[in-house]
């Protein structure tokens, strides 16, 4: 299960703001694929550019992805050994979104106590806990 929340100004996290978040399920995917899938999903269902978008997310691959990019495409989204990359596809769909849609991606903390949190954080783990709960809603039906 994957899920997003778009807001145009970090705002104080409130009820209204859980029917905002939008969530998606997914069948047979490992934690990296999730986030990838979720994160393209996600921009593709915005549509157009939007005007200064930055993706807030803990996935240390996606975050990784935007540094490892030329490497990743000067070996076509191979390993060392020639073999192609099991997201290669995936990787390529979020740089040809990069591309199109012009975001920056930036890291949020996620899993801090809750009287640390900021209010980005405390969205993260909001639009977090939504779609846990529903995942496990949808295991138990």
């Amino acid at each position: 299960m994957g899920g997003y929340l778009l807001l145009e100004s970090v705002e104080a996290v409130s009820d209204s703001l859980s029917e905002r978040i939008r969530l998606k399920a997914f069948s047979d995917v490992s934690s990296t694929e999730l986030e990838l899938r979720t994160l393209t999903w996600a921009l593709s269902d915005l549509g157009a550019p939007i005007e200064g978008l930055r993706v807030y997310t803990d996935s240390q691959n996606i975050l990784g992805l935007v540094d490892r990019r030329e490497r990743l495409e000067r070996n076509e989204f191979s390993s060392r050994s020639g073999e192609r990359l099991k997201h290669a596809a995936l990787y390529q769909e979020f740089y040809a979104l990069l591309d199109d849609m012009g975001f920056e991606v930036s890291n949020v903390k996620g899993h801090r106590p809750s009287k640390d949190r900021s209010d980005l954080e405390k969205a993260f783990s909001l639009v977090d806990r939504l779609t846990r709960r529903e995942l496990r809603k949808r295991q138990t039906d």
